[in-house]
C-alpha cells in the first residue's frame, strides 16, 4: 500500500499557486484510483469476531472486503459488520482455526 497523502487545507496563509498545485496533485491521484481509503485486516483465528480499527470508519461507513487467501474467501460468505463507531467496527464471522484469513478492505463514508 502507498503512504497516505494528507489533503492540503487552505488556511489563508502561504502561496496560493503552490496550494492549487497540491490540490491538483490530490485530484490526479484520485483519478488514478488512489483514494486513501483502503486497508487490510486478518480475521482473528478461533474467534467469531474481529475488531477492525481504522480512523476513517464512522457509524455511517460502508466497508467492502476482498479476500487475499482461500481461507479468507471461505470466511467472506458469512462475514458481516456490526458495531460501527468512530474509528472501529466489529467484523462477525465463523470461527476458524485458520490464521491466514487476510482481507483487503475499502471504507466509504
Amino acid at each position: 500500500m502507498s503512504t497516505p497523502r494528507p489533503i492540503p487545507r487552505r488556511d489563508g496563509a502561504g502561496n496560493m499557486a503552490a496550494w492549487v498545485a497540491s490540490i491538483a496533485n490530490v485530484v490526479i491521484g484520485i483519478m488514478d484510483g488512489r483514494t486513501n481509503n483502503i486497508g487490510s485486516v486478518t480475521l482473528t483465528a478461533s474467534a467469531s469476531t474481529t475488531t477492525l480499527t481504522d480512523p476513517r470508519i464512522s457509524a455511517q461507513s460502508v466497508i467492502h472486503f476482498m479476500p487475499k487467501t482461500n481461507s479468507a474467501a471461505t470466511a467472506l460468505t458469512g462475514l458481516y459488520v456490526t458495531g460501527r463507531t468512530n474509528g472501529q467496527a466489529t467484523l462477525n464471522h465463523a470461527s476458524s482455526g485458520a490464521s491466514d484469513q487476510q482481507l483487503e478492505y475499502v471504507v466509504i463514508g
